[in-house]
């Protein structure tokens, strides 16, 4: 039995971590992130392959980051 995974491009959040995949037409997906924490604001972006997304937001989901609705 195969397991179908899926990478969908939104924003997931957790605890003031914002999380946002966006999927390119080349197959590499930008990732970029906000933490909020007591009045401050980092940023940081990055490229990652397919598979390297898809692996990072499925430990998001496991750690409780939701889809921002």
């Amino acid at each position: 039995m195969m397991i179908e995974t899926v990478l969908w491009s939104g924003i997931y959040v957790h605890e003031g971590h914002y999380v946002s995949f966006k999927i390119n037409k080349d197959d590499t997906v930008f990732i970029s992130e906000v933490l909020e924490k007591e009045n401050s604001e980092h940023k940081s972006s990055k490229f990652m392959n397919f598979d390297e997304a898809l692996e990072y937001q499925q430990r998001l989901i496991k750690y409780g980051y939701e889809v921002m609705k």
